[in-house]
């Protein structure tokens, strides 16, 4: 895919979205929600072009349509990593974009966001440990730490025969991880997607908590760890609770963090516990960084990436309604249509059976 430039801040013709040249987070926000709520019909926000940060009352999303998961042709690939092997799916082609899952999932939670492969190479992977990235031996491989996992992907984009620099996005821990692709191996990243994700280290309570954390697994098992998570994970009020596929996507997350090893874990609750602060990184990273926060996320509130946004040269922040800590699970809509017009896409308006649609912009 050439590169190219996007157009000027105008809803596309036919009513796509396109946000135009570099902007502060409360520009894009401004202009991004009220796109969106045109395009949406975002009901509970009497004015969106003018809310603040994005949000907008309760209510607004209910009439967004799921994307279309089907369909997509996908393939998978056994790439070899110091110590193990990694599993990674693939789909579409041109622009190479990498998804990395937040702990303690795997591939799966990026199921909803398989229309993007219209437009760009989706490369999926199983981090060290997680989902299809266990291998034979029980022991291994575990994750040892978030800078590991950040030599991994470049290890798989090698495998992949990616030279050009890719879009590095990630959830959660997996925004870690981006965050650690970005500063080890800058000649590889095009831009940053960072979703519900910080810069900041674990403080000694929250290290304390990940190591108590480890333990009940270890002697419990997986279930404590899911009953003790999906309730923060997810969206709370009562708009977010009973939106349509609520069920169907706390059924998936149980499924997910009931399958992961107890080693692996642990082993990522340890590295989680141990990685760096990036904020003096971060702020000397110039590339395009776009920012996506849940605005119910209580792990990594709005507060915490607002402050993120003002510290890096090119962040932008997007505050999405009726969304917990997984914006791409919770609302998979209004996240391709971002991240596309991030890339300089005008899309074309979703529908129940296309998902998005669009081609570059300029």
């Amino acid at each position: 895919m050439p590169d190219h430039q996007p157009a000027s801040p105008t809803l596309a013709a036919g009513g796509g979205l396109d946000i135009g040249p570099p902007r502060t987070g409360r520009e894009l926000n401004v202009l991004l929600s009220g796109q969106l709520a045109e395009r949406h019909r975002f009901a509970g926000s009497k004015n969106p072009a003018t809310a603040s940060r994005g949000r907008h009352n309760e209510g607004c999303l209910r009439s967004v349509p799921p994307p279309r998961t089907a369909g997509f042709p996908v393939s998978t690939h056994p790439i070899p990593v110091p110590g193990g092997t990694l599993a990674v799916e693939t789909s579409g082609s041109g622009l190479p974009l990498v998804l990395l899952h937040a702990f303690p999932l795997d591939h799966r939670m990026w199921r909803r966001v398989l229309p993007l492969a219209d437009h760009v190479r989706l490369i999926i992977p199983d981090l060290r440990g997680f989902g299809e990235s266990v291998g034979p031996d029980p022991a291994g491989p575990r994750p040892l730490s978030i800078e590991q996992l950040a030599d991994d992907v470049v290890e798989l984009l090698d495998s992949l025969h990616i030279a050009e620099p890719a879009v590095i996005a990630g959830v959660s821990m997996g925004g870690y991880v981006a965050q650690q692709v970005a500063v080890r191996h800058p000649d590889r990243v095009k831009s940053l997607v960072l979703i519900d994700t910080k810069f900041a280290a674990d403080t000694p309570e929250a290290r304390a908590g990940r190591a108590d954390l480890a333990a009940r697994v270890g002697r419990v098992g997986q279930r404590i760890l899911a009953e003790a998570m999906i309730p923060n994970l997810l969206a709370a009020s009562p708009a977010a609770r009973d939106r349509p596929g609520r069920a169907e996507v706390e059924n998936l997350l149980h499924e997910m963090i009931t399958r992961q090893p107890v080693a692996t874990i642990q082993a990522a609750l340890a590295a989680l516990a141990e990685r760096p602060d990036m904020t003096a990184a971060m702020q000397q990273c110039h590339l395009p960084v776009l920012l996506i926060c849940g605005a119910e996320d209580t792990i990594t509130p709005p507060a915490v990436m607002e402050a993120m946004e003002q510290l890096l040269p090119q962040g932008r922040l997007l505050v999405v309604p009726e969304t917990g800590h997984l914006v791409p699970l919770e609302a998979p809509a209004i996240f391709c249509e971002a991240l596309l017009a991030f890339l300089g896409y005008r899309t074309e308006p979703a529908g129940p059976a296309s998902g998005t649609g669009g081609h570059p912009a300029g």
